[in-house]
C-alpha cells in the first residue's frame, strides 16, 4: 500500500512539474531553437523564439544581437538538463562546458506568449567547478 502511494505521489509530482500547453517540452524547443538559426538566421528568427520584452523594439539595429542571440554557441557540451513548466511560466537549466572545459550553465525563463513559450530571460553563469552547477529549475516569478 505505502509503494503505491509513493509512485502515486511521484508521478504527481512530475505531473505537475512538466505540464506543458503544447506538445514540446522546453527542451525540445531550445534544441529546435539551436538547430534552426545562425548568424545569418537568427535575427529574422528572433520572434519565433524570443518574447517581445527580451528582443525590444530595436534588436535589428543592434550590431552585437545576433551573439547575444546565439548565446547558445558559448557552451560547447551539454552536461545535464533541468526544466519546470506551469501554466504561464517555464525554467530550463543546461549545464555543461565551454570549448576550454570551463563549467558553464545558462538559466532561461520561458513565458507564454499566444500558444507557445518564448525566452524571456537569459541568465548566463561561469563556475569555478561542475560541482556549482545548478540541480533544478526554479521558475522565479
Amino acid at each position: 500500500m505505502n509503494l503505491k502511494l509513493l509512485i502515486l505521489g511521484i508521478t504527481g509530482l512530475f505531473a505537475g512539474c512538466v505540464t506543458l500547453t503544447s506538445n514540446d517540452s522546453l527542451y525540445k524547443s531550445y534544441n529546435k531553437f539551436k538547430a534552426d538559426t545562425n548568424a545569418e538566421t537568427v535575427i529574422n528568427k528572433a520572434p519565433l523564439y524570443f518574447s517581445e520584452r527580451l528582443l525590444g523594439e530595436h534588436y535589428k539595429d543592434d550590431p552585437d544581437a545576433p551573439d547575444q542571440l546565439l548565446f547558445y554557441k558559448v557552451m560547447s557540451q551539454e552536461k545535464s538538463v533541468y526544466e519546470l513548466l506551469n501554466d504561464a511560466l517555464g525554467c530550463l537549466v543546461v549545464n555543461g562546458f565551454d570549448d576550454r572545459h570551463n563549467p558553464i550553465t545558462f538559466e532561461l525563463t520561458y513565458a507564454q506568449s499566444d500558444h507557445d513559450f518564448k525566452i524571456d530571460k537569459i541568465h548566463t553563469y561561469y563556475h569555478e567547478s561542475a560541482n556549482e552547477f545548478l540541480l533544478k529549475a526554479e521558475c522565479a516569478q
